[in-house]
């Protein structure tokens, strides 16, 4: 049976069965990670099935824009005209990239003056950042948008703001948004950018009032909610960070990257029933990504698993090696009481960050197991010039 048949035939007969007990519907999810992944011909089959079904617009985007990956442009075009009849404009900005590619001169102008007369149309930052957009760029296509006003003062001074923002141009970023609200210009977009900027600065409470005040004027806005989520899982309002990521989930429930922050959260605040429920979804669609792989381990050695957070921690580290998948291996040998492999695991993230004295109070621990009190004593002096209190405590007791 070839990968394509097998795809289709697991997603029709053990998706339902396995989901939708937490609302997670994997078969609607799966052609969204298949595109992100270029499994595009998977995807549109997967998308042909569900359209059957429901022909929302969603799906009919989602199948142009994998016809426009492999190069099917008419197909994608004749898809893009059946989302025009669901909503006007949702298509427009596929179309765009469409011609762009296909050269054709009267049809690219008409789509890019159909795109920035519509609500879905592309910011400036975006035709002026995004290399697909290099030849209207090159060919001054864009000075006349400038020129005729299409484009409001303000969503100039958002581009300017954008730019400053990639520039790592943080104060000046704020001085022109501030600058914004203070002349009256109170709009959802400059108030979540402020945050944003807030939130790059680590000035956490700044942040939250500006995405307060954004979700005041937009609140079914999943990047916005999602921007508040990450805030109060600084300022640690845990609870709330989880309810706004699952709000963001029922906004735009195709977005994979969300589902892992809903994870990482619910391991935050030890909800683990619903992190199993949304683990298992997330074997189906990502089994191979490291950062799902992580998060599983966690979920596994939270629960007392260690053999089962091992392999999956192993798995992770086969794409990508990070200070804390060290540190997550290391705790899961010392709960096995396997302290020779934390040992060296702590080593390995001291090697990345050398200042950490938890993980020098860690290693300590690990090396007195091993009969290595002289060099536990030694981790735990450095952990405690590091600023650990555990540290104090353990040589307090086994170093007089």
């Amino acid at each position: 049976m070839n990968k394509r048949l097998l795809n289709s035939v697991f997603l029709t007969l053990c998706i339902p069965a396995i989901l939708f007990s937490q609302n997670i519907r994997v078969n609607e999810i799966y052609p969204f990670v298949a595109i992100q992944k270029g499994e595009f011909r998977q995807a549109i089959d997967s998308l042909d099935n569900l359209l059957l079904k429901n022909p929302k617009a969603d799906f009919f985007l989602a199948k142009a824009e994998a016809l426009y990956q492999l190069g099917r442009f008419e197909e994608a075009l004749v898809t893009c005209n059946k989302i025009e009849k669901i909503k006007p404009g949702l298509s427009s900005g596929l179309k765009l990239k469409i011609h762009l590619k296909s050269g054709n001169q009267k049809e690219l102008q008409k789509a890019l003056n159909d795109n920035i007369h519509s609500k879905y149309r592309f910011s400036l930052y975006e035709l002026f950042n995004d290399e697909t957009y290099s030849y209207i760029q090159e060919t001054g296509m864009l000075d006349s948008l400038l020129s005729n006003q299409i484009y409001s003062v303000t969503e100039k001074q958002i581009y300017q703001a954008k730019r400053l923002m990639d520039a790592a141009k943080f104060t000046q970023a704020i001085f022109l948004l501030d600058g914004m609200v203070s002349k009256g210009v109170n709009t959802d977009e400059v108030y979540y950018l402020l945050s944003k900027v807030y939130y790059l600065v680590e000035d956490f409470n700044k942040a939250e009032e500006c995405i307060n005040k954004a979700l005041v004027l937009k609140s079914l806005c999943s990047d916005y909610l999602i921007q508040a989520a990450l805030i109060h899982n600084k300022l640690g309002k845990d609870i709330l960070s989880v309810e706004q990521v699952e709000k963001a989930v029922r906004l735009e429930p195709y977005r994979i990257d969300n589902y892992i922050l809903w994870l990482r959260l619910l391991l935050e605040t030890e909800d683990f029933q619903k992190a199993n429920k949304i683990s298992l979804a997330l074997e189906v669609l990502i089994p191979e990504n490291n950062e799902f792989l992580f998060l599983k381990s966690k979920l596994y050695y939270l629960q007392g698993d260690n053999l089962e957070a091992l392999k999956a921690i192993n798995a992770s580290m086969q794409y990508k090696n990070t200070k804390e998948c060290f540190e997550l291996r290391g705790d899961i040998y010392s709960a096995s009481g396997v302290y020779e492999f934390a040992v060296r695991d702590y080593a390995m993230f001291l090697d990345i960050e050398p200042y950490n004295g938890e993980i020098y109070t860690k290693k300590g621990f690990a090396r007195l197991k091993i009969n290595d009190k002289k060099g536990a004593c030694s981790d735990w002096e450095k952990a405690l010039r590091y600023g650990s209190y555990k540290a104090a405590e353990y040589l307090e007791t086994y170093c007089k």
